[in-house]
């Protein structure tokens, strides 16, 4: 082989996806786009490559790309939650210290947004945020709460406390509780869900 023609491309992550699930078939092709790669690094990594091949093999590159890109692909924007964040991780941090954090990672915020670069698609939602947070702030000095606080909003039901006060009298008198499944009527079961019912013998 002494011509080669050098092809660079992106795929779809979801239709990588589901094409792998539908066929049945894995390569480590399929694994690492159906990850994520950057679509803005296509022509980049074409041009990194034919340097190489310039480099090590003495060979001629000949002029010319056909670079088809009919639709471009932006960094995402995400809004900077900073109570959101902080209720996911427990922490207590300001909006410009969490800005500070994720600007070590080229994470940049304008506006309230965070700017995701395309090399990130990792990156979607704000709990993906709070989770690059929590990483670079590091875990150790996330502090561990000493209450939970558990929202409860259930209505005291009267009939329940009733028959759970008959249910531990019967107890204390010796009585033994069995809870087993619904009895349903065969008939009526079988028009409503289509299914055949099978008899057990002892069922309890």
């Amino acid at each position: 082989t002494r011509t080669i023609l050098l092809e660079s491309a992106y795929f779809e992550p979801n239709s990588i996806r589901k094409s792998v699930r539908h066929l049945g078939i894995t390569s480590e092709a399929s694994q690492r786009f159906a990850r994520g790669a950057d679509p803005n690094g296509v022509r980049y990594a074409q041009d990194r490559a034919t340097e190489l091949f310039a480099k090590y093999t003495n060979g001629e590159v000949y002029e010319g790309v056909v670079d088809e890109y009919p639709r471009k692909i932006h960094p995402v924007k995400i809004n900077l939650k900073t109570d959101q964040i902080n209720t996911l991780l427990g922490t207590d941090l300001s909006t410009q210290e969490i800005s500070d954090i994720l600007a070590k990672i080229s994470l940049n915020v304008e506006n309230g947004k965070l700017i995701v670069p395309t090399y990130r698609p990792d990156i979607q939602t704000t709990a993906d945020v709070a989770e690059e947070v929590a990483r670079l702030y590091g875990y150790a000095n996330i502090p561990v709460p000493t209450q939970t606080q558990l929202p409860y909003d259930n209505p005291f039901n009267q009939f329940d406390d009733y028959v759970d006060g008959i249910r531990n009298i019967l107890v204390g008198l010796g009585c033994q509780e069995v809870i087993t499944n619904s009895m349903v009527n065969s008939d009526k079961w079988e028009k409503l869900t289509g299914q055949i019912l099978y008899p057990i013998f002892n069922p309890i």
